[in-house]
């Protein structure tokens, strides 16, 4: 589960539904991501950082960047 994600998108008072939105992915889609059932790609991650003003890193984990990309 991407925790500092979530608290993100929740401090901002966002849906899993507008999330989807910005990835341009189904609603189901950005759930599974964010629970971590699926990963988000590089791109995506670079867009929510962009989103939130964040550093990649500040949004996911070391681990689960490093995971992701293998």
């Amino acid at each position: 589960m991407y925790i500092k994600l979530r608290q993100a998108r929740e401090k901002r008072g966002l849906s899993q539904a507008e999330m989807s939105e910005i990835l341009l992915i189904s609603q189901p889609q950005y759930h599974r991501k964010e629970t971590g059932l699926s990963s988000f790609n590089a791109a995506e991650r670079l867009t929510l950082a962009q989103f939130f003003d964040k550093k990649v890193d500040e949004l996911f984990d070391k681990a689960e960047i490093s995971q992701n990309n293998h």
